[in-house]
């Protein structure tokens, strides 16, 4: 269940303050933020601890880090020194694979860390630091037990809005619902005030959206591999080149619900227009493998609105990228009053860019 909920976390870049919200809006680490902006992790919580002006016991627990937790190194009794520095945090990110660092109190070492623009959440910097000695006194035993007890294998979620935890007894089915639903929420609300300016008290507030039953509405990633499957097959006559002759469809649907988002509108409990792109995170672009809103309300500017969606968004990505037939005049009409401009062509094919 822990791997499911952090999949879908990070699959659909859920933030903190959503995360905050589906806990009843707590969960925060209080005063902990970013030392570099733009990071966002999602993890395992491995917890060690540091007490009594020494940082000793974190050297002793790190150690058996795995790949991909995150480190959460929990202070008692430090007297404002700085936890670890450039050292310790090379150590737990690089050698040890550590997905990032957590912890509530200050780091050391400033220049370096924001040199190598290291995935660290702290409360602050100081120059002073701990000692590497058995701290005297430790952390009381019960203590130990109690924390590692809530904090070891729970998950933290980490953005530049600071960290929430979502505690061991929320990782099960509901909580994956509520994550589900905060999703759907958030993209209705936008929906409603980008597309349909409508004001925030009638959204948030009062909800006025739920009175309407005809409205199309994008959500993310709601459709299964089944739903894309018949998706695909349903419409696959849509395309100037059937498209079942261009893909083995159980596989390709496979693939866009493994690794791509789904941006979707559905009417009547069908999925009426899909849109889906990949994250190049190397190349820092968008990539759109396939777009279809010959839906039941085609001509409704369906397609529109689902680019509307993907144009939004925004830092590290600087494009998007799609292809399009050469032969497909209608869709190279609409790719170009999107503001996409031809970049490459091939005998079948046009490549298109659009900044964002």
């Amino acid at each position: 269940m822990r791997d499911k909920i952090v999949n879908y976390i990070k699959r659909n870049r859920v933030s903190t303050t959503e995360v905050a919200d589906c806990l009843g809006k707590s969960g925060a680490l209080e005063g902990v933020m970013p030392i570099c902006k733009g990071h966002y992790k999602v993890g395992a919580i491995k917890w060690v601890y540091a007490c009594s002006n020494s940082n000793y016991p974190v050297h002793d627990m790190i150690r058996d880090t795995q790949k991909g937790d995150i480190v959460f190194i929990e202070s008692f009794n430090q007297e404002d020194r700085a936890i670890i520095g450039d050292l310790v945090s090379k150590y737990i990110l690089l050698y040890l694979q550590s997905e990032a660092i957590i912890c509530n109190a200050r780091f050391r070492d400033a220049s370096a860390l924001l040199r190598e623009h290291y995935p660290i959440w702290c409360t602050g910097f100081t120059p002073v630091g701990c000692f590497n000695k058995k701290p005297e006194p430790d952390l009381d035993a019960a203590i130990i037990e109690a924390h590692k007890a809530k904090y070891d294998g729970a998950i933290a979620v980490c953005d530049d809005c600071g960290v929430v935890i979502i505690p061991k007894e929320c990782i099960n089915e509901d909580f994956y619902a509520k994550l589900e639903a905060i999703e759907a929420q958030e993209d209705i609300w936008f929906d409603r005030l980008d597309h349909y300016k409508e004001n925030t008290f009638d959204i948030v507030c009062l909800k006025t959206y739920l009175n309407e039953t005809t409205a199309p509405v994008i959500v993310r990633n709601k459709a299964s591999e089944g739903d894309i499957r018949d998706f695909l097959i349903e419409h696959s006559n849509d395309f100037l080149v059937p498209f079942n002759e261009q893909v083995d469809i159980d596989s390709y649907a496979k693939k866009l619900r493994t690794f791509g988002n789904t941006y979707e509108i559905w009417h009547e409990g069908k999925l009426d227009a899909l849109l889906v792109i990949y994250y190049n995170l190397d190349d820092k672009e968008i990539f759109v493998p396939y777009i279809c809103t010959a839906g039941a309300r085609a001509g409704k500017h369906l397609g529109q609105k689902l680019f509307n969606e993907i144009t939004q968004i925004r830092a590290p990505f600087t494009g998007i990228r799609l292809f399009c037939r050469n032969d497909n005049t209608r869709a190279m009409q609409f790719y170009t009053q999107l503001g996409f401009q031809k970049i490459g062509t091939t005998e079948e094919k046009t490549e298109l860019f659009r900044t964002l």
